[in-house]
């Protein structure tokens, strides 16, 4: 699990943050059966997000609008960027639903707890960051997904007079913890190791070589 991306361990991170929130507002107004409903909600969309999202995202175009990367990815301020799709999107994901839905009730919960002021405005800080970050990691699983599918087409139009050359810094090879996150996986010294990758077509073959 070393070097795992910001993103996704700002991520991990949230979702320890928001089961604490809840936690505590048991202390402050929270039933117990609205806090299980919350701490079951939140491991049900961190595994759905890794999981079966994936899935649903892998097509380009969907009905649903969660799931269609064309319709998420279109930038309408910029011509260039800008893509319409030839299909309505009237399908409804339930789990998308869910995990908007949840968030906006958590908020909720806050803003109605007993807190004391001060507290509050804490506890609400701490979950809007919360909030942003898996927003943002859902975002970003989307964005994976459409440029591993991107550079898998560029692989397919390759020929004997094209090439596809990725450089970029390796892995390290000796982890210092269970799970890293990037920051602490390139803060290494004196084991960096340098990638040159190329890939190419030979005798209607794809190759790849690695360089250090």
């Amino acid at each position: 699990m070393g070097g795992l991306d910001e993103v996704t361990a700002q991520a991990h991170e949230a979702f320890l943050v928001m089961q604490g929130i809840v936690e505590s507002m048991a202390d402050h107004g929270l039933t117990q059966e609205r806090k299980d409903y919350f701490v079951t909600c939140l491991k049900y969309i961190k595994e759905y997000l890794e999981g079966q999202f994936l899935l649903d995202i892998a097509q380009e175009s969907s009905d649903c609008a969660h799931h269609c990367r064309q319709y998420a990815l279109s930038d309408p301020d910029c011509e260039n960027l800008a893509d319409s799709c030839d299909h309505s999107h009237n399908q409804i994901c339930e789990s998308c639903e869910l995990m908007d839905s949840v968030l906006d009730e958590i908020g909720d919960e806050i803003k109605e707890s007993n807190l004391p002021a001060a507290a509050k405005q804490d506890m609400d800080d701490k979950f809007k960051s919360a909030s942003l970050d898996i927003i943002s990691f859902k975002h970003h699983l989307l964005r994976g997904i459409h440029q591993e599918k991107a550079k898998q087409n560029v692989l397919q139009l390759l020929d004997r007079q094209t090439g596809y050359i990725i450089f970029d810094y390796a892995m390290k090879y000796i982890p210092v913890k269970f799970r890293e996150t990037q920051q602490d996986w390139y803060g290494k010294k004196g084991i960096s190791w340098a990638v040159f990758c190329r890939s190419e077509e030979h005798t209607s073959e794809l190759q790849s070589h690695h360089d250090l």
